[in-house]
């Protein structure tokens, strides 16, 4: 029902769009729930990224302020890279406004990174299923998340879950966190604006330095943006099925996860196929598995 309810004001808030887009888009109520994850402009690079949570997020933040000279300011105000995102650089004063202006400016280029979703619906499993000892950002995420799977799943927290219950939770919650929503945006369904390119996570390093090319951006081949103190590091060596395994929350960092794949079967497959269905048509990714 409030899947429901908030579906049918986002759905009414589109159609206001098609024909009042700068409007809707420069109303801070309505444009939450167009972005719910603000695009990154920078007016020096004519340029805007779309992002996802559990899709490069933090790699292509630091890429973005990279270009944009912001990344040693952005880095000194926190190590952790959103807090600058968030607090500081989309709260500056017109940023909506400009943001919304960008989009309908052709002379823009409009960029969007996006993820395999069979790896990323693992990477989302254990983002709320790992503590991460060096990193209390994840905190009040997990405070919020893991009581709704457990509740879901009529279960005391301490019995942990695996990722096949974990994509039965997402297939039911009415309340979808923005690490596990689809990777298709809803300003895309509009066809209002185009993406100059899409930008698959797989083939980043490659892509950024065409696009850095193209659009005479600084070269960033020299850096590493993959360091962050959240991510899970997935064994190379293959595995057999894993998918009904509970990994537990509190575990050794050294504890070797087996690669995506290994936590599919035909079944969980169907149903990853069902939740990301939009993405997997939208970003040609394969839906075979063993591509």
């Amino acid at each position: 029902m409030l899947r429901n309810l908030r579906n049918l004001k986002r759905n009414s808030i589109l159609k206001l769009y098609r024909y009042f887009p700068k409007a809707i888009l420069g109303n801070i109520g309505f444009s939450y729930y167009l972005f719910r994850l603000t695009p990154l402009y920078s007016q020096k690079n004519k340029l805007v990224v779309f992002w996802n949570g559990k899709a490069g997020c933090s790699f292509i933040t630091k890429w973005f302020f990279f270009q944009c000279d912001l990344l040693e300011e952005a880095i000194n105000y926190n190590p952790w890279i959103h807090d600058y995102r968030n607090q500081v650089f989309t709260k500056k004063e017109n940023y909506i406004t400009n943001l919304s202006d960008a989009l309908f400016d052709k002379s823009v280029t409009k960029i969007k990174l996006v993820r395999n979703p069979y790896a990323r619906a693992v990477s989302a499993y254990f983002a709320v299923n790992t503590y991460f000892e060096n990193n209390r950002k994840f905190d009040l995420f997990h405070k919020t998340e893991r009581p709704k799977i457990f509740n879901f799943l009529k279960r005391k927290e301490d019995e942990g879950f695996s990722f096949n219950e974990f994509i039965d939770f997402l297939s039911h919650d009415e309340s979808i966190d923005t690490h596990f929503i689809k990777q298709t945006h809803q300003l895309e369904k509009t066809k209002v604006f185009t993406f100059h390119k899409i930008i698959k996570l797989e083939n980043i390093r490659d892509e950024l330095s065409k696009l850095e090319n193209e659009l005479n951006l600084k070269s960033s081949s020299h850096l590493n943006f993959r360091n962050s103190s959240h991510n899970v590091t997935y064994s190379k060596e293959s595995h057999s099925f894993c998918g009904n395994n509970v990994f537990e929350f509190h575990r050794s960092p050294d504890l070797d996860i087996p690669p995506f794949k290994s936590f599919y079967n035909s079944s969980i497959q169907k149903k990853v196929l069902q939740l990301y269905k939009e993405d997997f048509i939208n970003y040609n990714y394969s839906k075979d598995l063993n591509y």
